[in-house]
């Protein structure tokens, strides 16, 4: 079995914000841009797009079928896909309406802001290699895609993409079980989807189970109607037929800053700003900087392409010499010439926006940790945002909850106190309360459960590492001096991966000291003891 879909929202010791929740259902959640921060963003932190809602499916049940323009028609399980040669790369996926929130005047559909998008690495296998075994006929020129998501009403149209038989062909073209060396989540169209790397989110599609060879593009609603944009630029005052648009296929030239946060109060001088740059399956070649929103540039220092494919990173130092308001932009040209515009040419589906907008922050003589900062490091330790916030404390309720804290060994500054009083201040006990969220026991018991066979690590390896590694912050089992005691807690697999990779809060990330197997002893070695 895969991991627990809900895993992913759970409020576990390692549990962080990084979703942002636009709708329950069929959820609909970006990445907040702490989870972009990283090189490879973390599932718990990885945009969530759906149109007809999670299906009922199970590695066991799913079943994939070929069909249409080909001499031989198959069935394929996932154990099937599983022995053929296997392929992983990286890939960034975007959802084509990302950034549609800020578009003027605003377009129907998910107000997502900057967080519809994700780099990952994806595990399957080649689907040209797959349909080499189906002698594909001559005149078929199209694959049509179905998933096992069905509309509520059968009136609604069912969410089918028809993408050209040429681009399915090429060897980057993937039907993926895995994403970021774990199993493919439900959440994220598991047990199998389609990776398009270089094109759009929307022909991804998720939960795969039907694919067919056509002659001619499909004509239902999400090719004919949905996702498609106007061959010109087009005024908002004016109407127009989608048939006569081109569908949504290539990832625009893009870029984004994701240090210093939107927001942030940082210290004047020198401050790094960093980012990520992508461009389709095109390289990126140069990304610039301005502070005086595109009168001056300044060129950021570029990575190199990665070996596996995906974003590319980008930083650089940027002056700020006083107290203040600030506002930088980013923008980014790939190996073809193509150049992020500094405007966003409208359309009538808030699609395609690669517009570099700013990114707002402040500068202070002396930054002072914000009071989420504090929260995050100090609080969410040990206890559930959810928790904390329900609380209707007067001021004084707080100063007492405080004190506690540091009797119980919390260290914290006197200017990290006053921020966090101020936090909590906001929390007032006239605020309307916020009903509970139903959840269900046999998923929550689901977590607990850790499967042996799982744990595949060496757990004397494991031992010594953790002693070399975890030990300082985390304790034994009587004590932890500054992270959570991790011996004889149960630890959701995925959240300990994502944590030793990418770190969590105060805690750095790993993955430049341990490597993927070294985690993996240490995983072992954590659990198969107690």
């Amino acid at each position: 079995m895969f991991i627990t879909a809900l895993m992913l929202f759970s409020s576990s010791i390692f549990a962080s914000d990084l979703l942002l929740e636009h709708s329950p259902q069929p959820l609909q959640a970006e990445a907040t841009m702490e989870a972009l921060q990283p090189w490879e963003t973390p599932l718990s932190g990885f945009f969530i797009r759906s149109h007809h809602g999670v299906p009922r499916i199970t590695e066991e049940s799913w079943a994939l079928q070929i069909d249409g323009l080909v001499e031989t028609p198959i069935t394929l399980k996932l154990k099937d896909l599983q022995k053929m040669k296997l392929q992983s790369q990286h890939a960034v996926l975007e959802c084509s309406g990302n950034s549609r929130a800020f578009q003027l005047p605003q377009a129907p559909g998910v107000q997502w802001t900057r967080g519809a998008l994700g780099n990952a690495e994806w595990t399957g296998t080649s689907l040209a290699e797959i349909l080499s075994q189906v002698k594909i006929k001559k005149n078929a020129r199209f694959v049509r895609v179905e998933g096992a998501d069905y509309p509520i009403l059968p009136s609604v149209p069912g969410f089918i993409r028809s993408i050209p038989l040429s681009r399915i062909l090429q060897k980057d073209t993937l039907l993926a079980w895995g994403m970021n060396r774990e199993p493919l989540t439900l959440l994220h169209g598991g047990p199998v989807r389609l990776i398009l790397p270089g094109w759009y989110g929307e022909n991804w599609l998720k939960w795969i189970t039907h694919i067919t060879l056509t002659e001619k593009e499909e004509d239902s609603f999400y090719m004919k109607k949905g996702y498609r944009i106007p061959q010109k630029p087009l005024s908002s005052e004016k109407s127009w037929d989608p048939a006569e648009g081109t569908p949504i296929e290539r990832i625009l030239v893009q870029s984004l800053i994701v240090s210093p946060l939107p927001g942030e109060t940082v210290t004047t001088g020198a401050i790094t700003v960093s980012g990520k740059a992508f461009s389709g399956n095109r390289a990126i070649t140069q990304v610039e900087i301005s502070k005086d929103l595109g009168k001056t540039w300044q060129i950021a220092a570029l990575e190199s392409p990665h070996p596996t494919g995906g974003w590319q990173e980008f930083h650089t130092r940027i002056l700020i010499p006083a107290p203040g308001r600030f506002s930088l932009i980013s923008r980014a040209q790939d190996n073809a010439g193509d150049i992020q515009p500094l405007r966003h040419s409208w359309n009538p589906g808030g699609y395609l926006r690669n517009s570099a907008d700013p990114l707002t922050f402040s500068a202070a003589r002396q930054a002072y940790p914000t009071g989420e900062t504090v929260l995050q490091q100090k609080c969410l330790t040990c206890h559930a945002r959810e928790l904390i916030e329900s609380q209707r404390l007067s001021l004084k309720q707080w100063r007492s909850e405080i004190k506690k804290m540091k009797e119980f060994g919390v260290k914290l500054s006197p200017e990290e106190e006053k921020s966090l009083l101020k936090y909590f201040e906001k929390l007032n006990p006239n605020r309307i309360k916020n009903d509970p969220i139903l959840t269900r026991y046999e998923i929550k018991n689901d977590l607990l459960k850790i499967k042996k066979e799982t744990l595949t690590g060496n757990t004397k390896n494991g031992e010594t590492l953790f002693m070399n590694n975890c030990v300082q912050c985390h304790g034994t089992h009587e004590q932890a001096q500054v992270g959570p005691r991790l011996l004889g807690r149960v630890i959701p697999q995925a959240d300990f991966w994502s944590t030793l990779l990418y770190g969590k809060r105060g805690m750095p990330a790993f993955s430049v000291i341990l490597k993927n197997k070294e985690i993996s002893d240490i995983y072992s070695y954590i659990n198969m003891n107690f």
